[in-house]
């Protein structure tokens, strides 16, 4: 009789095992069908995105249509960033582009930093390029060039008014060693965060970790100069460029 109750034992928790094995290998797939789910509706959200980035350069293209007849194909010899927007440069939108890309140039000015950009397109993106990233070489090959020359004088001149206007009601928060920094987009050590985002705009991502002695922030700058600020309580203490 014990005999008996030790084989159905012995059966039962067999059975039992059994039964614990196909509930994991269940759980495991029904896993891993989720994940393969969540991968699908992810590049489904990339190609949508990609799609919503082309229709909205072909909006600003028949926008500007007509500006956009008599562009010249230059090949730039520095890398750089074109910055996207409508009207105007966006400098916290924008692309990057290696040295001997081709960009198409258009006869269209407008004030951006401390001088002017050109309406310009890389890769299908429409938007401006900065005075900074042309040489003189690639702007006197422009065969429009002589004729935009009162313009641009308009639009420095445009620019440095509009600079010392907003300098005293913007930066004069900020402590006067910092202010330079802050204008040419640059960061410096003793930065406050608002300081940072004044200067390169908001980053893209932030990770903090909280200590004993107190908070540090990783601020995420993709793109630009910078790649990471570190902040330990309110204030940069490094940062890493871009190379």
């Amino acid at each position: 009789m014990k005999r008996l109750w030790l084989i159905l034992f012995v059966i039962a928790f067999a059975n039992s095992q059994k039964y614990l094995i196909a509930q994991l290998d269940s759980l495991n797939n029904l896993k891993n069908l989720k994940e393969e789910q969540i991968q699908n509706l992810q590049n489904e959200i990339q190609y949508l995105d990609e799609l919503i980035v082309k229709e909205k350069n072909k909006n600003i293209r028949k926008k500007y249509e007509n500006e956009l007849k008599n562009g010249f194909e230059l090949q730039l010899s520095e890398s750089g960033l074109l910055n996207l927007g409508d009207y105007k440069p966006e400098p916290s939108n924008f692309i990057r582009f290696d040295a001997k890309s081709k960009i198409i140039i258009y006869p269209e000015i407008q004030p951006f930093g401390t001088s002017y950009a050109y309406r310009a397109e890389y890769n299908g993106n429409v938007g401006w390029l900065y005075k900074l990233f042309l040489t003189q070489e690639n702007e006197s090959a422009l065969p429009f060039n002589d004729l935009l020359i009162e313009k641009k004088i308009e639009a420095i001149n445009k620019r440095k008014k509009e600079i010392k206007k907003s300098t005293l009601k913007r930066y004069s928060q900020y402590p006067s060693k910092y202010r330079s920094a802050i204008m040419n987009g640059r960061v410096m050590i003793g930065m406050s965060k608002k300081a940072v985002i004044e200067s390169l705009g908001r980053p893209s991502n932030e990770n903090k970790s909280t200590f004993s002695f107190g908070t540090t922030i990783q601020m995420v700058y993709s793109g630009g100069i910078y790649d990471y600020v570190y902040l330990e309580n309110g204030i940069v203490s490094s940062f890493s460029e871009s190379k």
